[in-house]
């Protein structure tokens, strides 16, 4: 039977993971942090080392974890948890080994985290090799770990041992010993800054203000427990097919499901926009990968990287990634209007060098409220996106108007894309058509969808449609129906959802009032209707599609009635009582 073991200085949290770690099978053993081999233990599952904080008790701990690992063959399931740098454990374990191999199954997690977080990341775990490789990706610095004698001389340090007794015991200079000492503090301190006054001749790093917040650090945890999932949005032409997919995101966090708008302005460091940006970047490239075709998936880059080189080691190592060198045209990066590229000059030579690699670059939220002027004849986009607010005010503001008529006829003339975002009704889609706005984005078409729903999705808009078509409106004169009332071609878009169920319909609570909801449609209000059906389908709020139909053949006989995420056909005549109802 194979048996977990504890490898811990504390006996406390070594108790403490005893607990956590208890099942049925068999009791999790503890192991001295010294002087025990792979070759004692019977039937190894798996080695959880916990790191305290204290330097001495922290090397001690991880030296024995090392040589544990490097007498391994297969490679030995550990799981480190600790509060150093995942990038300085990994460069530290790869001094101590023989091999890389040895590091295969090491994986890692925070020491202080809840006793309901731990448990589940004692099961869920990421490896300690993939957040290294993130952390070097976004840091763009290297890191190097303790080398096997840097280790072994702080160790000594530690444990009370002069200079002098080091070198007439180990048979080294002096000169060496201090040289290595002082490179291996140095290390130390530079990854664990609470150990600066440990060693008082340390000089302590400067990055206090860059350091993170209690809930940035709940974000990156969250990152890499998967509750940060993405959403895909498309982005289609006149005729419903499918040009782009934009990757949001999304964060489950404490039983609900957190818009962009929610978190992001609460974002300060550096580290954790770019986690962020490569999170959707690696997610980009794994669709382009997997989806063959032209349409192109965009990812949005936040204002404060727009000059920042890690960025552009972030797109080079995206762009190696993709199975196919001129995947590279469908990867596509939105910069927000809201960069003032005059006084960032970094930023745009960064465009420049990004597109001359083959990458396309749109301009974002495009004459929205925070909008500056960019250098128009030095910077030339790919796209331009008009934000959704002046799309919405379009609608009964002659400037507005004027402002996207401009920017349509620039880019025709400038060989460019120009994309609408938030076309929710018809009436946007037909004005924006005829405006020039040959590129369209909204819940018109689609909302942001979860990666499940992908597939059907692009295969939706793989056939060119007439947006009016797919939606089941009669674009010719009114039909009669048979019951002596003609049908109007008429879409309602409306908040009357929200107003039914408040405050976007609490999620526990949705498909209990949806399926009451059209038991009275069918029962109550179309007892002679069309062979009138209901089909629910819940998943996420933001992916719920719900359809009641008929006859495909009476589907121009009938109104779409589309309100925020939920979508459902009925006939017209019978629509009065639907409002009186609600």
């Amino acid at each position: 039977m194979m048996t977990d073991y504890i490898l811990s200085p504390c006996s406390l949290a070594a108790r403490g993971l005893s607990q956590l770690m208890l099942n049925a099978a068999k009791r999790p053993v503890e192991l001295p942090v010294e002087g025990v081999s792979l070759r004692e233990l019977a039937a190894v599952k798996r080695i959880v080392v916990y790191l305290p904080d204290d330097p001495l008790w922290m090397l001690t701990t991880l030296r024995q974890a090392a040589r544990l690992l490097d007498e391994a063959l297969p490679p030995l399931p550990m799981l480190i948890l600790s509060r150093s740098p995942a990038i300085w454990l990994w460069q530290t374990l790869l001094y101590q080994v023989s091999h890389p191999d040895r590091l295969r199954n090491v994986h890692t997690a925070p020491a202080d985290l809840s006793c309901a977080e731990l448990a589940h990341r004692l099961e869920n775990a990421p490896r300690l090799e993939r957040l290294a490789g993130e952390a070097a990706l976004i840091h763009g610095k290297r890191v190097v770990g303790l080398t096997h004698a840097e280790l072994k001389v702080i160790l000594a340090l530690l444990q009370g041992q002069t200079i002098g007794e080091q070198a007439q015991r180990l048979g080294l200079s002096q000169k060496t010993l201090y040289t290595q000492r002082l490179a291996g503090v140095k290390k130390l301190v530079e990854c664990h800054p609470h150990l600066a006054p440990r060693f008082p001749r340390t000089q302590l790093p400067r990055s206090p203000a860059n350091a993170l917040t209690a809930f940035e650090q709940e974000w990156v945890q969250a990152i890499h427990d998967r509750q940060v999932f993405p959403v895909f949005q498309p982005i289609v032409d006149s005729r419903s097919q499918l040009q782009g997919v934009e990757i949001l995101i999304r964060w489950r966090h404490r039983g609900q499901v957190l818009h962009p708008q929610t978190f992001l302005p609460h974002f300060r460091a550096d580290y954790t926009w770019l986690l962020l940006t490569a999170f959707v970047l690696q997610e980009a490239v794994q669709n382009i990968n997997e989806y063959p075709g032209t349409f192109y998936f965009s990812v949005n880059i936040p204002s404060s990287l727009a000059d920042s080189d890690s960025l552009l080691r972030m797109v080079e190592a995206a762009r190696q990634q993709l199975r196919q060198p001129e995947g590279v045209a469908r990867l596509v990066l939105e910069y927000a209007e809201t960069i003032d590229f005059r006084h960032q000059s970094r930023s745009a030579a960064h465009v420049a060098q990004l597109q001359r690699a083959g990458v396309r670059v749109m301009l974002d939220d495009c004459f929205s409220q925070g909008s500056v002027i960019f250098p128009a004849r030095r910077l030339h986009f790919n796209a331009y996106k008009l934000d959704m607010s002046i799309v919405n005010d379009a609608q009964h503001d002659p400037k507005a108007l004027a402002l996207i008529k401009s920017l349509a006829y620039y880019c025709q003339l400038s060989d460019s894309r120009c994309v609408a975002e938030g076309v929710d009704s018809l009436a946007k889609f037909t004005q924006l058509k005829s405006l020039g706005i040959d590129r369209f984005q909204g819940y018109l078409f689609s909302p942001p969808m979860r990666r499940e729903h992908l597939p059907d999705l692009i295969r939706r808009f793989s056939h060119q449609r007439d947006p009016a078509d797919r939606l089941g409106c009669e674009k010719s004169a009114p039909v009669s129906t048979g019951a002596g009332t003609s049908c109007a071609n008429i879409v309602v878009f409306a908040g009357v959802i929200e107003f039914m169920f408040g405050k976007r319909a609490e999620r526990d609570n949705l498909p209990l009032l949806l399926a009451h909801f059209f038991h009275y449609l069918r029962h109550q209000l179309f007892p002679h209707a069309l062979a009138f059906q209901a089909g629910i389908n819940i998943g996420m709020f933001d992916n719920a599609e719900v359809f009641a139909g008929g006859n495909k053949n009476n589907l121009r006989h009938l109104v779409s009635l589309r309100i925020v995420n939920i979508k459902f056909v009925m006939p017209f005549q019978y629509f009065h009582l639907l409002l009186a109802y609600l």
